[in-house]
């Protein structure tokens, strides 16, 4: 028998172990520096993709806009919310033109917010003048 596997034999489950903890070590810190990267990963993220109606005028799209940005002062589960219009006015968009972007810490927070009367009431002044909604929610991941 070799010296060397004489020596390495016994060490092997040590051995093993380190290389465990070291590629645990190594996936902790990617993970560590992704959430550094992005501090909303994790979070339940609740996607609203919309269009108004045509005949919807500049002035209650406006009043809608800023009626969602309240949202976050006004229902404290909210830890984000971004407003953004589309860009490619494409066919990739298929007709959606506005996206409400809202950040939660965890689904039950968005079943708190579901129900606010907050968001009823934005709800009550947006759908009659939305053409078209899609709602997707999902939990960040890198």
């Amino acid at each position: 028998m070799h010296r060397t596997s004489s020596i390495v034999r016994p060490m092997l489950p040590i051995l093993l172990v380190a290389a465990f903890c070291a590629a645990a070590f190594f996936i902790g810190q990617q993970e560590a520096t992704a959430k550094a990267k992005n501090p909303n990963l994790g979070k339940l993220r609740h996607v609203v993709l919309f269009a108004f109606k045509d005949d919807v005028s500049a002035e209650k799209q406006k009043e809608i806009e800023e009626a969602s940005r309240l949202l976050i002062n006004e229902i404290d589960v909210i830890q984000d919310l971004e407003w953004g219009t589309d860009l490619s006015k494409g066919q990739r968009s298929q007709g959606i033109t506005h996206c409400l972007l809202m950040t939660f810490n965890s689904e039950e927070d968005l079943q708190t917010y579901l129900p606010h009367p907050k968001h009823e009431a934005f709800k009550k002044l947006a759908i009659p003048h939305l053409a078209k909604i899609t709602v997707v929610d999902y939990i960040a991941q890198p």
